[in-house]
Formats: C-alpha cells, structure tokens, sequence
C-alpha cells in the first residue's frame, strides 16, 4: 500500500513539474527572449564567480586564477546574448546554436578545472560546480526547444 502511495505521490509531483516546466517555457514564445534569458544567466555566473566566491574562496577552495578563467566565458556569452538580440532577425538561428554549443563546453571546462583543482575544491566548491552545471544542462534543454520552434516557424 505503501509503494501504491509513494507512486502517486511521484506521479502528482512529475505533473506538477512538467506544468510548472511547461508555464515557463511559454514565456519564449518570442524566441528573441531567451537571449536576455541566457544574458541575465551570464551576469549571475559573472558576479558568482568575481566576487561572491572570490570572498568566499577559503570555503570553496577554488583557486583564484580558475575562477578568473571561468568568469572570462559567461563574459563572452554575454557579447554573444547581446548580438544574438539585437541582431535577431539576421542571426538569431546561427546565434543561439553558438550560445548553446558555448553553453555545453563551459560545462566540460568547469568539470576540467574541478578535475585539475581537485586537491583544493572543498565540498561547497564542488557543490557550486554541479548546481552551476545542473542549471546549465536545464537552460540547454529550453534553449534546444526554443531553437526547435524558431526552425519551424
């Protein structure tokens, strides 16, 4: 009976997910949205990484010089945000591939600097780089789906 409960529970909480997933996702339906989307991202990993984890950094044990590394890319995602909406109408397709493909290796090269910076990450470091990276899978998802409906529109 237990197992029956545990299922439904599992059940209502999926469909509530999915809507709640859903309600958002309905708020691209101008794709040029989803370049201030990624841009107001870019800004929070900018200030994270400059200056919240730099004060931080006997907590985290992420060295300096990586989070200086790390902090140049969401810079250079910015620039991309910013051309990918203002030029929207000329590049927005090309745009938000790139931002996509960008988004994915920032990710590969935040677990590339974990695996480097081993020694010294503290578990509120790693803890840090898994959410930043859980995030960013889920922003990849809806941009996939935002790119979707902009092919077929």
């Amino acid at each position: 009976m237990l197992s029956i409960a545990a299922i439904g529970v599992a059940y209502d909480l999926t469909i509530n997910v999915y809507l709640m997933i859903s309600s958002f996702t309905n708020q691209f339906k101008k794709p040029r949205r989803i370049f201030v989307f990624d841009g107001l991202g870019a800004i929070i990993t900018i200030f994270f990484l400059k200056i919240v984890l730099v004060q931080l950094n006997d907590l985290v044990g992420i060295p300096i010089s990586t989070l200086k590394i790390l902090a140049s890319l969401p810079m250079l995602f910015l620039l991309m945000d910013v051309v990918g909406y203002v030029f929207y109408d000329r590049i927005g397709l090309t745009s938000l591939t790139l931002i996509i493909l960008m988004n994915i290796s920032y990710c590969f090269v935040s677990l590339y600097f974990g695996w480097l910076d081993f020694a010294s990450i503290t578990w509120l470091g790693w803890m840090y780089l898994i959410v930043e990276i859980i995030v960013l899978i889920g922003v990849v998802l809806l941009e996939i789906r935002v790119l979707k409906d902009m092919q077929d529109s």
